[in-house]
């Protein structure tokens, strides 16, 4: 199977690292599949838990840059907006992880020249997500795993086959959405990949 009949699915997790288990759950179903994903981090969370930064970037993911404070960018103007970026981008180089390449805005908040003005400056590339699959209003693991099954289909029913997924790995219940749906895509043969592995296609 070449790479353009290829189901392409990156998994994203934002606004951790989580101060319950929920992060450690999630590193663990990754592990448990061979399954590497990326890790947008809220430097406010990173604060409390820097170990399980560290954890992630071990084994083998991505970590990248989500904002200090997780405001709405589109509020923020340009020294804000600066901030918020690079205090997060020290935190994760005082770590020993490389540099992000990627910064996703808070709520997808793009906010137009400003935003692209600073991130271009800093080498840094915006993420965003083709599916979301709601973990943060839904608390239903079934259900948010029927979502994003729906979604996928719908996305390769219209020929999108690379897609990236938003979740959340602060939320309880993600660990066991993603425990039922990395092993169904599978046999969907789907392939598990990185961010940068798709970003040109979504």
């Amino acid at each position: 199977m070449n790479a353009d009949s290829t189901k392409l699915i990156a998994l994203t997790f934002d606004d951790g690292p989580s101060g319950s288990d929920s992060t450690d759950r999630v590193l663990a179903v990754l592990d448990k599949y061979g399954v590497n994903a990326t890790f947008c981090v809220v430097g406010a969370m990173v604060d409390n838990n820097p170990d399980k930064v560290v954890a992630e970037f071990e084994a083998g993911h991505l970590v990248e840059n989500h904002s200090r404070t997780h405001p709405e960018f589109s509020k923020l103007d340009y020294d804000q907006m600066a901030e918020e970026i690079d205090s997060v981008t020290a935190q994760i180089e005082g770590l020993g992880i490389p540099t992000p390449d990627y910064f996703r805005p808070p709520y997808g908040d793009g906010d137009g020249a400003t935003l692209a003005q600073v991130l271009d400056e800093r080498g840094l590339t915006p993420l965003y997500w083709s599916i979301d699959s709601r973990d943060w209003e839904i608390p239903d693991a079934a259900t948010v795993h029927q979502n994003v099954m729906n979604d996928l289909q719908a996305a390769w029913d219209s020929g999108k086959l690379s897609n990236i997924i938003l979740f959340h790995d602060i939320q309880p219940h993600t660990p066991d959405v993603i425990d039922a749906l990395i092993p169904d895509l599978q046999d969907q043969g789907c392939e598990f990949v990185l961010v940068d592995a798709v970003m040109s296609n979504v």
